[in-house]
């Protein structure tokens, strides 16, 4: 069914170890994680998330101020005053992006692949370019392709960045 999916695509575990168990089915069935699917979990196991493959990107449900306010809501209980008749809403916390997450969004699939080559193996990537010269007209070609896809409106009239400017 995932894979009839359009891709890529997000998906919400509700914990760390149902965004790995995620994560190991996608690996066996060849959906590649971030590239095809983008996983993100909720409770923030620093000791899970690390050693997952990728690593996991998590999201902090904010537990202290949801163990404050509960405590709150309880001490005004056994005060004998009335709490809240309506829900109180707490903001989650931070989200902690590690690899499971991390996507390259760029509509140019010559740009995506750039950077995404460039975002994991940037120095060795770099040098051996640099160095090299492995890949010919790979700057310029860069270079042009960089500068369409970061076509923007800034607000200022000049919309476009020059491939001098990009590089």
């Amino acid at each position: 069914m995932a894979q009839k999916l359009p891709t890529p695509i997000g998906l919400m575990a509700a914990t760390d170890p149902i965004g790995i168990r995620i994560m190991n089915v996608c690996r066996h069935i060849n959906i590649r994680i971030p590239d095809d699917i983008a996983v993100l979990e909720v409770d923030n196991d620093v000791h899970l998330c690390s050693v997952a493959m990728p690593t996991l990107s998590s999201l902090d449900h904010n537990a202290v101020t949801i163990g404050y306010e509960v405590a709150r809501l309880l001490d005004l209980r056994m005060e004998g005053e009335a709490t809240p008749p309506f829900p109180i809403m707490i903001s989650p916390g931070k989200i902690f992006t590690r690899q499971s997450t991390d996507l390259i969004a760029v509509e140019d699939p010559l740009v995506a692949e750039i950077l995404l080559l460039y975002s994991r193996r940037s120095h060795a990537w770099h040098s051996g370019l640099r160095c090299t010269g492995q890949i010919y007209g790979i700057r310029s070609l860069a270079s042009t392709s960089f500068s369409e896809s970061s076509r923007t409106d800034t607000g200022t009239g000049d919309d476009s960045y020059t491939s001098e400017e990009v590089t």
